[in-house]
């Protein structure tokens, strides 16, 4: 039990250090060694989630981000966190190279953002949906949706993107 609580404490440790780091080299090494350690332990899937968000969130290269936020939605998803999940589906969208893939992963996020009532997340997937769509009939729909959600939270930052687009 002391040497479980002294690797969660590390791993801990490591994330922190790699979340005040101004060092890119240092802070994924830290998340990754820090998910290694975690996922030599019981009942971690949470904090291993987290870490590869948070690791997803400063890579460079697009092919490892979307690897990285995969891994964690895939384990958010198994933990019934769709706030998380749909968060990493919302950003593999915003790293895919084509406009279908782009799509289907903002639908997946508009489809746990709606099952939760998250309307911020809603109407961005919407937004995000309305930048992506090809056909624009249907991008306006889904501008127009949008519009309607930013404009019934108060959104106004948002209200004017979505006007300029």
């Amino acid at each position: 039990l002391c040497r479980i609580d002294f690797a969660k404490k590390s791993a801990a440790i490591l994330i922190e250090e790699a979340k005040e780091s101004s060092i890119p080299n240092k802070k994924t090494e830290n998340y990754k060694n820090a998910i290694a350690m975690y996922e030599k332990l019981p009942k971690q899937d949470c904090e291993i989630a987290s870490a590869y968000f948070d690791l997803a969130q400063i890579c460079t290269a697009k092919e490892e981000a979307i690897m990285n936020y995969q891994k964690a939605s895939q384990l958010f998803l198994t933990l019934g966190n769709d706030q998380q999940a749909g968060d990493s589906f919302y950003h593999i969208g915003s790293k895919c190279k084509t406009a279908e893939e782009q799509l289907s992963y903002y639908k997946r996020s508009l489809e746990l953002y709606t099952k939760i009532g998250n309307e911020q997340g809603i109407a961005n997937a919407l937004y995000k949906m309305g930048v992506s769509c090809p056909n624009q009939t249907e991008a306006m729909d889904y501008y127009k949706k949008a519009l309607e959600l930013y404009t019934k939270i108060g959104n106004t930052q948002y209200i004017a993107n979505t006007l300029s687009d």
